[in-house]
């Protein structure tokens, strides 16, 4: 009976013992997936669930995997998910043969023929929407689509595909051609997996209303998935993308996001009469999202946002970097019925968001949805703090508060959980704070210890748009400049002093260059935003609960916090007597 335990307990220890397994594009070993050498040749080979794939098992992805060639549609898709504490990890970090998943087919440069006017042809029997051209994993670049051969001779960098003789037709970049990658599907489906940790992994091609990675779209719910260290790229519509189901516990960390239409998306409700979803958790650290002018002019006008999407709560983004985007920032849009409770943006850089035909909105961070009596309710307790907002700009009259730095929708009590804005830097923006009601008419924010400097021509520092409703706006203890620029519902272009007496706001604040030290002469990097020891921000701002600075000084250093996203150190004279032993510590006042 003994010996029956110890050979049971041995099977069980045995069974729940973690394995790493093996994918590798061109494999032609065993077959077993057990090693490198063995390992399983495509995503359809994989074997997913109790009999190979499953909780606290790691699968390397080693080498590049294209669709059509290493795997079909819906192949790869993750079988299985794990438990809580032990995740299923897919990794790209196998030593000397990094993973990439490729959403995509390849027509390879061989398949081409030249043809007049430095078009080249090749045949193609799939849909081609869009195109990339060159290797995904080194410097490649978006094809414009057009409508005919003659429009592809016409310029460089773009394609069309002949519905009819079924030939793809290029006018490559610099007339050099390279492999061309269409058809795009997605790279990695999980269809509500949940415990699935992907890590260090390139991901490639994404298809329309879905995502390069899409976490659910239907399958049912997804929770505790961590992104981290990937690059996802070359998304008709989103990055990461969730709809159809409920998410929660969310973690994308020091990933990047460019080349698509929107970094993540979360689908709030999906029919009217369906009930509205939840995105609980969501947690964005370190991750960067780029694009350029292309990615405007050749994908069609939908949510260009690089963060966020409906129905989230308990979301933190911190330490970003979204720079060169053609659309906004962070968006989270609430539903009628939704919540987006418990919000906290910190630490984060927006640089230049601007598209090449001005028909986007480029906030930077935008609190925004459908208006309803639990709006305030629904959406409260917002910190946004420590972060830069530099040259936002757009066209002001298509929609209101295009290239605000922050554009927040609503009010709420003066109770503790209404949104606070403090410590921001906002420089050439068409407005450093845009205001407006719900169709209940408030309007609500604590604004402090903020520095709004140059914004663009006819803009503002702040817009308080018309409301009708309460207002419950504690704006004080920031600095401003120059002056002229305040907008206080229908009253027009109002300067400090009027601004002041008509929104009584701003007692405390001020009106002067902030004397930044400027170290690039561009006003674009963080240390550019540190205050020189002559800067009126030292010690002019207040007491908002930040413990530190967007650089991680404590606050304060003096007798108040200073304004800005920069606590300016105190220097100190320590004197040590002949012993080596500290007697005594002298700060100098002034910082």
């Amino acid at each position: 009976m003994r010996q029956l335990l110890v050979i049971l307990l041995l099977t069980l220890s045995m069974s729940g013992r973690a394995v790493t397994y093996y994918i590798r594009a061109g494999a032609s070993g065993a077959g077993s997936g057990t090693s490198y050498e063995n390992a399983w040749p495509g995503f359809g080979k994989v074997v997913w669930g109790p009999a190979g794939v499953h909780e606290g098992d790691t699968l390397y992805v080693c080498g590049t995997h294209e669709y059509g060639r290493d795997f079909a549609y819906l192949k790869n898709t993750v079988g299985a998910g794990g438990e809580d504490g032990a995740p299923i990890t897919i990794r790209g970090d196998y030593p000397g043969n990094p993973g990439a998943i490729v959403g995509a087919r390849r027509i390879p440069v061989a398949a081409f023929t030249l043809g007049a006017n430095g078009v080249y042809s090749a045949p193609f029997g799939f849909s081609a929407a869009y195109a990339w051209q060159g290797d995904p994993t080194q410097t490649p670049k978006l094809l414009r689509g057009v409508s005919s051969v003659a429009e592809v001779a016409a310029r460089e960098g773009c394609f069309w595909r002949d519905p009819v003789a079924k030939v793809f037709y290029v006018k490559p970049y610099g007339g050099a051609m390279s492999d061309i990658y269409s058809n795009w599907v997605g790279a990695l489906y999980l269809n509500g997996k949940s415990n699935v940790t992907i890590k260090n992994l390139r991901l490639f091609g994404g298809a329309g209303n879905d995502g390069v990675v899409r976490l659910t779209k239907g399958h049912g719910d997804a929770r505790n998935i961590t992104i981290d260290g990937c690059e996802i790229a070359f998304g008709y519509y989103a990055g990461i993308y969730a709809g159809g189901g409920n998410t929660a516990n969310i973690a994308v960390r020091n990933t990047r996001l460019h080349h698509v239409m929107t970094g993540t998306y979360t689908l709030g409700i999906v029919a009217a009469d369906q009930p509205h979803l939840s995105h609980d958790g969501w947690m964005f650290d370190g991750v960067e999202v780029y694009a350029n002018e292309e990615v405007d002019l050749i994908f069609d006008n939908r949510d260009r946002h690089a963060l966020g999407g409906q129905n989230i709560r308990n979301l933190l983004i911190q330490n970003c970097y979204v720079h060169d985007w053609p659309g906004e920032g962070v968006i989270d849009y609430v539903t009628a019925a939704g919540k987006m409770d418990n919000v906290t943006i910190r630490y984060n850089r927006f640089h230049n968001l601007n598209d090449a035909t001005n028909s986007n909105w480029h906030y930077g961070v935008a609190k925004h949805g459908s208006s309803s009596a639990q709006y305030e309710e629904n959406t409260k307790n917002w910190h946004i703090y420590n972060n830069i907002f530099t040259e936002l700009g757009g066209d002001k009259t298509i929609n209101l508060g295009v290239g605000a730095a922050i554009r927040i929708k609503g009010g709420a009590a003066l109770d503790g959980n209404q949104t606070l804005v403090a410590n921001n830097v906002f420089y050439h923006c068409n407005y450093g704070l845009f205001i407006s009601a719900t169709t209940l008419g408030n309007v609500g924010a604590t604004v402090k210890n903020n520095i709004s400097l140059s914004p663009l021509s006819g803009g503002a520092h702040v817009w308080v748009y018309n409301f009708g409703g309460a207002s419950t706006l504690d704006i004080d203890n920031n600095l401003y400049y120059p002056d002229g620029l305040w907008t206080w519902k229908s009253a027009g272009q109002l300067d400090f002093a009027a601004w002041k007496t008509q929104a009584s706001a701003d007692a405390h604040s001020v009106l002067a260059d902030p004397r930044f030290d400027n170290a690039s002469a561009t006003l674009s990097q963080p240390n550019d935003f540190k205050p020189r020891p002559i800067s009126p921000a030292i010690d002019a701002g207040a007491d908002v609960g930040l413990a530190n600075d967007y650089f991680g000084n404590p606050i304060p250093q003096g007798t108040h916090p200073d304004i800005g996203i920069y606590e300016r150190l105190t220097p100190k004279i320590i004197l040590i007597d002949a012993d080596g032993i500290t007697t005594f510590t002298v700060s100098l006042k002034g910082k």
